[in-house]
């Protein structure tokens, strides 16, 4: 929220939805001339239709005339106010009964509401009105369009929620099972079957809309991003603002009046109080040919701008990912049901090190809830840890312990100033019934929950995890990383790493990013350690290489080699049949460590593709190799829910990667049959400057199979053949370009 300013002359349009091409852009109406009841603008070749009276968006047509957005005019839109009055709780300001004035000042046009009209006649509304504009103009980078809007508020009630950019009467482009509404940790297919499911009867009011809030690695909506679109061209909308708060929900809704018809809105819950004035950020609309990895790059271009890259360590981003261990249950007593010690640290890791992982998380290594933190004598002694963690580094293996020291134990309550019993229960045990006591509940919990803000606090972890590092203990894994929406956290963590680094220069530090911004984690995190299973993270992975996004596995092949592909850091977690994570050697599964000796041998061999080059996934591809969709899934998780997507493994699984001038391909047979896999791909897109292609075929254990020259039309998609894949099996090209020049 800004303070009130005198209002100025409007100056520019609403972001209409835009592929193709960009242009001249051509004035809505000469000057001094009446609206027009439906006016059409041509920028850049794009032809946008406007109600010439209400100001929505009626549609939008690319330069060979496919329309990507068509509504009418009783629907037509482009930015929503919540305001609701006593009488009626759905009532909004829109353009639908608004009066709006189209204007243009050199490459900008305004569309302007003097004022926003209700959504309803009919009702006594506080006394004022409220204003709004929404301005178009061309981006420097020749290709986007930049959207803003300004809501004043001269009325009398205060305004808590704006939908901007609000597009309604999103058409597709391809078949609808293969549109897709892509964020940073997921996708889904909005458009495929029909809009409820059939055979279920639900409460209709959570159906109508899906809600994709802000959050972190629990979240889909984890960066300021998404797109729209299919692997024939779509959309990409990013939000230009970098570590501020708060952060946009984007909802979705679909009606069964027209199934074939998308609403995207970014929701921003705000404070406008009554002679209050609100501004959007820019958002950059990018239409792009090919898949979601094109329409990304601005947003990578400003994220890399505004984040430049900090000191994070080399092996973190060379690694394949990190086994976790559970050594004893937190409730257990007796030592004699530990599943590892402190003697047994040494040949995790050199078993660990046989499967091409470098880093071991300890959970369970300490009696949480205390600080100065302290190790668990059940386990051995302190001596005995710290000579594990020294010889296992000499091996190449990091040895992280696992920490909390955000729930600590209540009678450390006084000493921080605080409630005792304030923080959630987190007692669980294989033997209790069930097996983890409810969060909240009569019982008190024993534990407070820590403000990070918290002075003397801080104070108290940094003396206890500076020490550790002086003993030998320089790598952390940081439990329930909450920053509360503020750089507090952040700032403190930087301080106790420098701390640390003065004593281990190449210490690392993991976290669990819960409820707060990987805009913020990246300053600090070297990796993610949460309970998530394979997300598609491609899209984080295109624009932020830290933190490394973990993927969980326990014994699946499957997900080791997809995760592989992907980059994503591997958390194996291998357990005894009947206990509890990571309770086992990962030599003890013969399928796990197949699968784990067979990807690690490929990193080491592709390495500059995982740690220098851009991830663009399935966008590789020309078009779908198979087909399948995706569905939003909803869990409950102590209480709160998370929007994650239920993700169907596709028979095929292409993935690709771009390094200079030159591409890799993995292709991984997901399928319990043989299959021989053909693709296509527009290497125009990846590879412009191309004349000829050196293609290089290789199979799982990296062994090449063909290498060939060929001379390449780019008007002419490339096609890829695998020969047989037998199930699970890898094969990988490398296509190099080369000019005639």
């Amino acid at each position: 929220m800004h303070a009130r300013r005198p209002r100025v002359p409007p100056r520019h349009l609403a972001c209409l939805l835009v592929l193709g091409a960009l242009g001249a852009m051509a004035p809505a109406h000469a000057p001094g001339q009446p609206a027009t009841p439906r006016q059409v603008i041509n920028i850049g070749g794009i032809d946008v239709a406007l109600d010439g009276k209400t100001g929505g968006l009626l549609s939008l047509k690319d330069a060979g005339g496919t329309e990507f957005l068509r509504a009418s005019a009783e629907t037509a839109g482009m930015l929503s106010i919540d305001y609701p009055v006593k009488s009626f709780a759905g009532l909004r300001l829109e353009p639908k009964r608004s009066t709006a004035s189209i204007t243009r000042e050199g490459e900008a046009t305004t569309i302007a509401w003097a004022p926003l009209a209700a959504s309803r006649p009919g009702y006594d509304l506080p006394a004022g009105q409220v204003l709004a504009r929404v301005t178009l103009r061309p981006a420097p980078d020749g290709r986007s369009l930049i959207l803003r809007a300004v809501v004043e508020n001269e009325s009398e009630t205060t305004i808590g929620k704006v939908l901007f950019p609000d597009l309604i009467g999103l058409r597709p482009i391809d078949a609808p099972e293969r549109m897709e509404l892509r964020m940073a940790l997921g996708a889904v297919n909005p458009l495929a079957g029909p809009v409820f499911e059939p055979h279920h009867a639900p409460f209709y009011a959570p159906r109508m809309w899906h809600a994709y809030p802000a959050a972190g690695q629990y979240q889909m909506n984890a960066l300021r991003w998404m797109d729209y679109g299919s692997l024939k061209g779509g959309l990409s909308l990013h939000e230009r603002r970098w570590l501020e708060e708060p952060r946009a929900t984007i909802l979705t809704h679909r009606s069964e009046t027209d199934p074939d018809a998308l609403r995207i809105a970014w929701q921003h819950e705000i404070h406008l109080p009554p002679n209050g004035t609100w501004e959007s950020a820019e958002f950059w609309l990018t239409p792009h040919r090919g898949g979601w990895a094109k329409g990304i790059e601005p947003y990578r271009d400003y994220v890399q701008r505004m984040n430049p890259e900090k000191n994070h360590p080399r092996a973190i981003l060379e690694g394949l990912g990190m086994q976790t261990i559970w050594m004893i249950q937190t409730s257990e007593p007796e030592a004699a049901r530990a599943d590892f010690t402190y003697a047994d640290l040494l040949d995790v890791a050199r078993d660990a090190k046989v499967h091409g992982l470098n880093l071991l998380v300890l959970w369970g290594w300490c009696t949480y809830g205390h600080l100065p933190m302290r190790h668990r004598p059940e386990l051995g002694t302190e001596e005995e840890l710290i000579e594990a963690i020294r010889k296992a580094g000499e091996l190449g293996v990091t040895i992280a312990p696992f920490i909390n020291v955000k729930n600590l134990n209540d009678y450390l309550a006084p000493r921080y100033g605080v409630e005792p019993g304030n923080s959630a229960a987190w007692k669980f045990h294989p033997e209790m019934i069930p097996a983890m006591a409810p969060f909240f509940s009569d019982e008190p919990s024993g534990q407070i929950d820590i403000e990070t803000t918290n002075t003397v606090w801080q104070q108290d972890v940094e003396e206890t995890l500076v020490d550790w590092a002086e003993r030998g203990a320089a790598h952390f894994c940081w439990d329930v990383f909450q920053d509360y929406g503020s750089m507090d956290l952040i700032h403190f963590i930087d301080r106790v790493r420098t701390a640390v680094r003065r004593v281990d220069p190449a210490a690392s530090f993991g976290a669990e990013p819960y409820l707060g911004s990987f805009e913020r984690a990246t300053q600090v995190v070297d990796y993610t350690w949460n309970w998530v299973d394979y997300l598609e993270a491609g899209p984080y992975m295109n624009v932020l290489r830290w933190p490394r996004i973990n993927c969980n596995v326990e014994a699946s092949p499957l997900v080791v080699k997809m995760a592989f592909a992907d980059g994503l850091f591997i958390n194996a977690m291998p357990k005894r049949a009947g206990r509890p994570n990571g309770t086992a050697l990962i030599s003890e599964d013969a399928a796990l460590a197949g699968a784990l000796k067979e990807v690690a041998n490929l990193r080491r061999q592709f390495q500059d593709y995982f740690t220098s080059g851009t991830f663009i996934g399935e966008s590789v591809l020309a078009e779908p190799v198979v087909e399948f969709v995706r569905r939003s899934n909803r869990s409950e998780i102590g209480g709160a829910t998370f929007v994650a997507p239920a993700f169907e493994y596709p028979e095929i699984f292409v993935r690709g990667r771009l390094l200079d001038d030159r591409l890799l391909i993995i292709v991984l047979n997901l399928s319990d049959r043989p299959r021989e896999v053909s693709f296509a791909s527009d290497l125009a897109l990846w590879l412009p400057d191309a004349d000829r292609l050196r293609v290089a075929h290789y199979d799982g254990r990296g062994e090449l199979i063909a290498d060939e020259e060929l001379v390449w039309d780019r008007g002419s998609t490339w096609k890829g053949e695998t020969g047989v894949l037998q199930p699970l099996e890898i094969n990988l090209f490398e296509i190099a370009a080369e000019s005639a020049q």
